[in-house]
């Protein structure tokens, strides 16, 4: 089983929340494309685009390779 978290935000609480593996995307482009959505959706022109934020996974020591199937 592997467990990742998202944004590579950290959860103080636990001591291993470093070595979490995480998606982690910037802030501040989800920021200006939520803003840009928003205004396309008030006026005239709506919002027929599929907008994509780059983002990375940064693996670290909680996820593992897929199992191999026995045989």
């Amino acid at each position: 089983m592997s467990v990742i978290g998202c944004d590579d935000i950290s959860v103080d609480d636990l001591p291993s929340s470093r070595r979490l593996t995480t998606a982690s995307l910037a802030r501040h482009e989800l920021g200006r494309q939520a803003a840009q959505t928003l205004e396309a959706l008030m006026t005239a022109e709506g919002d027929t685009e599929p907008r994509v934020i780059p983002m990375e996974l940064r693996v670290r020591h909680t996820s593992a390779p897929p199992a191999v199937p026995a045989r």
